[in-house]
């Protein structure tokens, strides 16, 4: 008993006293659009996990757990209210397609890495994972991500999910793609200037993603087949892209990441 009570004195929810020496970590339970709190430049490294576009229904998930919390006397204000729901609007997450929720998802992440990149030391790293089988969404993602001053350094493949359920049939993805980013020197300015890729960028993720599919298909067990290929594929097309004007030599962000569905650019 004494050494959890011991063990409560030291977790804030207030992430200044972290910084300060004073509590050994914080947990905050609100939206990362806002990390009001952290000053500029004071974070070593920010590891999390976007929602996958329209994947899971997130918040209708932990809704069902809200209500657990409730019961129990667990819920942080105000939701330990029993008659609040959980906020399943405020969800990230996509419950339809059209034009219109795709730019909220959009605006969403990109005010997101923008956050994350502010309170980024100058040598901090962010790394995030994600997969869809949907070029619509990686356009989403890579347009936040670019817009938002982030670079991407690497780009590699992770195991995410395990044998059974509704994970195994052929067309779903097993392994996510892991994006370890740095803090780029600066935000791009708002312009009217599109996300596109380098050409040659193209090729060579096609080649990088190929290269990986042919040496882990090697140990069969590993189960790496080719919706994990493609998606590996499309994460380095988008760690590939910048904020230019149009040129022959690029490609807008949109389209290079549909010539993965076709095999060639």
């Amino acid at each position: 008993m004494i050494y959890r009570q011991t063990v409560a004195k030291e977790v804030s929810t207030h992430p200044w006293r972290v910084l300060g020496g004073s509590s050994r970590a914080s947990i905050s339970t609100k939206t990362s659009e806002s990390l009001e709190g952290i000053p500029d430049g004071s974070i070593d490294l920010i590891l999390t996990d976007p929602p996958y576009f329209d994947n899971l229904s997130y918040s209708e998930l932990s809704d069902f757990y809200l209500a657990w919390h409730q019961s129990l006397g667990m819920a942080e204000p105000p939701y330990d209210n029993p008659a609040i729901a959980a906020p399943i609007k405020e969800n990230l997450a996509l419950t339809d397609r059209g034009d219109q929720s795709i730019e909220v998802y959009r605006n969403s992440l990109h005010r997101i890495f923008c956050e994350c990149r502010r309170v980024l030391k100058k040598d901090g790293i962010m790394v995030f994972t994600y997969h869809h089988k949907s070029p619509v969404a990686w356009d989403a993602l890579g347009d936040a991500l670019v817009r938002s001053g982030l670079k991407c350094a690497t780009v590699l493949p992770l195991r995410g999910e395990g044998q059974g359920g509704l994970h195994s049939y052929d067309g779903t993805i097993k392994w996510d793609a892991v994006f370890v980013c740095r803090k780029g020197s600066q935000v791009p300015s708002a312009s009217s200037d599109n996300a596109v890729v380098p050409r040659t960028a193209i090729k060579q993720a096609k080649e990088q993603a190929s290269a990986y599919a042919e040496d882990l298909a090697k140990t069969r067990q590993i189960g790496f087949r080719d919706p994990d290929r493609l998606n590996l594929e499309r994460a380095m097309i988008v760690a590939s892209a910048v904020i230019a004007p149009t040129h022959p030599d690029f490609m807008p962000l949109s389209d290079a990441l549909k010539t993965s569905s076709t095999g060639g650019p």
